[in-house]
């Protein structure tokens, strides 16, 4: 079984590179919508309607994926803070062992 090995550094490194693509990732879906509501201003019919309507649509699969990577990054936070807890246990209990 293949193992992995990876250190406290990489994680937060990996959650803050996540937390900064994410943060790209909603604002370039705001300007799609800011794009999107510039162009229903200036158009009307049934193309107009269902273009809005697959917009909306796709808006809330965008606001869905968004809202998994900010899930994901907050179970690392978790994951990192138990770890860093039960870390400092062992190194406490590593330290205070006596043998009589």
């Amino acid at each position: 079984m293949a193992q992995y090995s990876v250190t406290f550094q990489q994680i937060k490194s990996a959650m803050d590179t996540l937390n900064q693509l994410a943060g790209d990732f909603k604002n370039a879906v705001n300007n799609l919508e800011s794009t999107e509501g510039q162009l229903c201003s200036m158009w009307e019919g049934e193309a107009k309607d269902t273009f809005d309507k697959a917009f909306k649509q796709d808006k809330v699969q965008m606001d869905n994926f968004y809202n998994a990577i900010i899930a994901y990054v907050h179970a690392l936070e978790q994951i990192l803070t138990k770890y860093q807890t039960t870390e400092a246990a062992n190194t406490e209990i590593a330290s205070t062992r006596n043998y009589q």
